[in-house]
């Protein structure tokens, strides 16, 4: 499977090497979010929040989750939702149809090709 990483999704978007190291002295944040209970189907208030109500020209939003208006007919469906601030950007994106969420996480604030990325991921044979 890394290699399989490495030649489809790191090569292509020039990510030549990935890592994570911290100084154990310094300040730092840990946070995490169990996203299993939004992909469960059934789940009408979890359904509720990734489903699209108020549509815009920049973003279509549900409760919390949004996608552009040119990805309303993509299939499979999905919902993202992006976040930033102190020298990271994230990007966070659901395919509901698909029981499968993707999270990825970057050490910048500038913004990246998410959707290129989702895709190729998308794209993977999940075990």
């Amino acid at each position: 499977m890394q290699e399989c990483v490495q030649d489809l999704v790191l090569d292509p978007l020039g990510m030549t090497e990935t890592g994570y190291g911290y100084n154990s002295a310094a300040p730092r944040a840990v946070g995490y979010v169990r996203m299993a209970p939004l992909l469960r189907p059934g789940q009408g208030d979890i359904e509720e929040m990734r489903t699209i109500h108020a549509f815009g020209k920049r973003f279509d939003h549900g409760i919390g989750w949004f996608r552009k208006p040119a990805d309303a007919a993509h299939s499979p469906g999905f919902v993202e939702h992006y976040g930033t601030g102190g020298g990271f950007w994230n990007a966070m994106r659901i395919y509901p149809e698909d029981r499968l969420a993707l999270v990825a996480m970057a050490k910048t604030t500038a913004a990246w090709d998410v959707d290129r990325l989702f895709t190729q991921l998308k794209g993977l044979p999940w075990a």
